[in-house]
Formats: C-alpha cells, sequence, structure tokens
C-alpha cells in the first residue's frame, strides 16, 4: 500500500513580520464586531416584529 502524498510540512520554514500580524488580527477584531452588530440586529428585529401566522392545513 502506498503512503498519501504529503502537501504541507509538519513545521514551515516562514514567519509573519509583525506588522502582517497585527495588521491580520486587526482585520478578524473588525470581522468579529461586524458580526455581532449583525446579531444583535437580526434579534432585535426579530423580537420587534410580529410572527407570520402559520398557513391553515386543509
Amino acid at each position: 500500500m502506498t503512503s498519501q502524498l504529503l502537501l504541507l510540512e509538519d513545521s514551515p520554514r516562514w514567519r509573519l513580520n509583525s506588522e502582517t500580524r497585527e495588521q491580520g488580527l486587526r482585520g478578524i477584531a473588525n470581522a468579529r464586531a461586524v458580526l455581532r452588530e449583525a446579531q444583535a440586529k437580526a434579534r432585535a428585529e426579530a423580537l420587534e416584529s410580529d410572527p407570520e401566522p402559520l398557513p391553515d392545513a386543509a
């Protein structure tokens, strides 16, 4: 039986510089904030709106 092709090394030889890492962390923080705002808006809209009545089963 043959083994699978190894596509990634166990320990990569590259490192991000601090500026690139900080930029990535800011992007993640921004994405999380946008997601929290969207979830809060969706919850508020769900609480404000009247649920649609279910159709009568005929």
